[in-house]
């Protein structure tokens, strides 16, 4: 996945506009192409979950795995701080699913000081 991400941040690898990344990688549902394309992605837009996101569900083909992908990584990267909240709030029960998320989040932490 290192090269992926390398290749996003890479100044002189253009894949513009961001949405057609699906065509670069591939737009079936296999991991060997969703993948790629959501490390992609998320690396191109390290501090949007939004643009991210967008990206990944404009980019034709099977959006719905991409933008799963998409979403993991870049909710990785930005925190739930950087999720805007009507992403959050149009949710049914949103304050339980944040507070699983956030219990989740702190067992996963547990344990590596």
């Amino acid at each position: 996945m290192g090269w992926w991400i390398e290749a996003a941040q890479d100044q002189r690898i253009q894949i513009e506009p961001p949405e057609v990344v699906s065509k670069v990688y591939g737009m079936a549902c296999p991991l060997m192409m969703s993948m790629p394309a959501a490390f992609s992605i998320a690396a191109l837009f390290p501090d949007s979950f939004e643009d991210a996101i967008l990206t990944a569900i404009n980019s034709g083909g099977n959006n719905l795995a991409r933008g799963t992908l998409t979403g993991a990584l870049s909710g990785a990267q930005t925190g739930l701080s950087g999720i805007p909240d009507r992403f959050i709030t149009g949710f049914k029960n949103h304050q339980k699913w944040v507070e699983l998320a956030i219990e989740i989040a702190r067992s996963g932490t547990q344990g590596l000081s």
